[in-house]
């Protein structure tokens, strides 16, 4: 059923590549919720906004800085970041009625329609379980998780949380005792690349798009 699935987007900057992910989306699932976040600071959003428009999105334009967190910054720095990245996923659950939840970034591509959604309540695309680029999660599991779980905690005392979105998301699902897989039909290169798959996560090769 195509409306099972809703996409969770947060652009960064390589606008072509930003098109395409949107355009793989759409031939495959052409009516399922899309939610764009963007902040409003940045003077480009009148583009992207156009591009959503055109395949059907929810684009949705916060007043709050997230844009990129960085490794070398401060926890002061991206904490407000990463709480407005979970208050963003939050939103889009709330929102959508659809069972799973996929992270789109501009280095995703849909390659076809998913034919095997995972058991648990979590699908990865390698055993270490971060959800990240691609990687798909029940809503409900989501907002449970997010419900029972404190983040400002997991980034203070949870290595690499500080930075990265995915290492919390991860230890919020496994504080809350939900379920992880190794999801075969998300790739990486040298994951699964040359096996037959519906999701790829492409890391900086799709960056060069444009």
């Amino acid at each position: 059923m195509e409306n099972s699935i809703t996409f969770n987007y947060m652009p960064y900057i390589y606008f072509e590549s930003y098109k395409n992910t949107l355009n793989t989306v759409r031939k495959y699932y052409p009516t399922s919720d899309i939610f764009i976040y963007f902040d409003s600071f940045r003077d480009d959003i009148e583009k992207y906004r156009e591009v959503a428009n055109e395949y059907d999105c929810k684009f949705i334009i916060k007043e709050t800085h997230v844009f990129y967190t960085d490794r070398n910054d401060t926890i002061q720095t991206n904490l407000p970041k990463l709480i407005e990245v979970f208050n963003r996923i939050k939103n889009t659950c709330e929102n959508t009625q659809a069972e799973w939840i996929l992270i789109l970034e501009d280095d995703v591509v849909v390659k076809r329609k998913i034919e095997t959604y995972p058991i648990s309540d979590v699908g990865t695309c390698r055993s270490y379980f971060r959800p990240g680029g691609g990687s798909i999660f029940k809503r409900k599991a989501f907002l449970d998780a997010f419900k029972n779980n404190d983040i400002k905690n997991i980034i203070e005392i949870i290595p690499n949380a500080y930075w990265a979105a995915d290492v919390i998301l991860e230890n919020m699902f496994i504080i809350n005792n939900n379920t992880f897989e190794e999801w075969l039909e998300l790739a990486e290169p040298n994951y699964r690349d040359n096996d037959n798959h519906a999701i790829f996560h492409g890391y900086k090769e799709l960056y060069k798009l444009g």
